[in-house]
């Protein structure tokens, strides 16, 4: 049985360390994460020298709160006054990802705060809000989603170590996904199905609930105007001004390229309209 901190963290060391040298999609998915993150500073970080300085700097702490996540929840799943139930580890991979942010912090109370960063990212961050302005929210946001990655390669790992598999088959075809999932198009938005007819499907973007907030990221319209020679799809797609400008174009891709490979259509069939809103107002009738 695991259970003393140094178990736990011997534990994490050796799992981590075998996904990073052994497992090529791992070492794949955090590259891109990776990438994905260390973007979203390029645009407060004004000086050549110091984005380089960051970028060789961020890989690795990267790597820290990864395995800082990764021990939290073996904390959490360790602890006798918890218990964490098949079925809950038995999700999907986008609906499981999406309880990690309030596990973690009811798990850890008032306490996460002072455990959230390790003492290098904090040193990062400490540099990053001395030399910039406007940054404090974008480090907490990146470091604390890193950290809830980590805690989700732990449930993950847990979750083959029982030998479960996920239930989140689909049961119903969609064009765009599974019904029964959140499916995350990039590391921090996911999409689920709000509407379907027979030429037609409607779907919300979310933020990942590592953000506190409740707002809708975008949305995605598919129309079928298939025809007797071709398949072919409209796709419009309504982002929040929220999401990143530098971000929104990979959305998309992502969007099609989903909608492409799901129904064998080529992106030549995909016309994509793109539009960007102020705000969502909910209209009851």
């Amino acid at each position: 049985m695991i259970n003393a901190t140094n178990d736990l963290t011997a534990y994490a060391k050796e799992k981590l360390t075998l996904h990073f040298e052994n497992n090529e999609d791992f070492s794949r998915e955090f590259m891109a994460l990776t990438n994905f993150y260390s973007k979203k500073f390029n645009h407060v970080i004004d000086s050549e020298e110091m984005l380089t300085k960051f970028y060789n700097d961020f890989f690795e702490i990267a790597k820290s709160q990864i395995f800082q996540g990764y021990y939290l929840m073996l904390q959490i799943m360790y602890d006798e006054k918890n218990e964490i139930e098949d079925d809950f580890l038995a999700q999907d991979l986008g609906t499981l990802k999406d309880e990690i942010p309030s596990l973690l912090r009811q798990g850890f109370g008032v306490a996460l705060e002072s455990v959230k960063k390790t003492e290098n990212a904090h040193k990062l961050s400490m540099w990053l809000v001395t030399n910039f302005e406007n940054v404090y929210d974008l480090i907490n946001q990146v470091f604390f989603d890193l950290l809830c990655t980590g805690s989700l390669y732990a449930l993950s790992d847990e979750g083959h170590r029982r030998g479960l598999s996920s239930s989140g088959q689909e049961d119903t075809p969609l064009l765009m996904g599974s019904p029964l999932a959140k499916t995350f198009i990039n590391p921090q938005i996911y999409m689920v199905p709000t509407a379907k007819g027979e030429d037609y499907e409607m779907w919300d973007l979310r933020w990942w609930s590592s953000f506190k907030s409740d707002e809708k990221a975008g949305g995605a319209t598919i129309l079928n105007i298939e025809s007797e020679e071709s398949k072919q799809f409209i796709l419009s797609v309504d982002l929040h001004q929220t999401v990143h400008y530098s971000e929104r174009e990979d959305l998309v891709a992502t969007l099609s390229a989903l909608l492409s490979v799901r129904n064998n259509v080529p992106q030549q069939k995909i016309f994509i309209n793109v539009s960007v809103v102020d705000d969502y107002i909910l209209v009851q009738i």
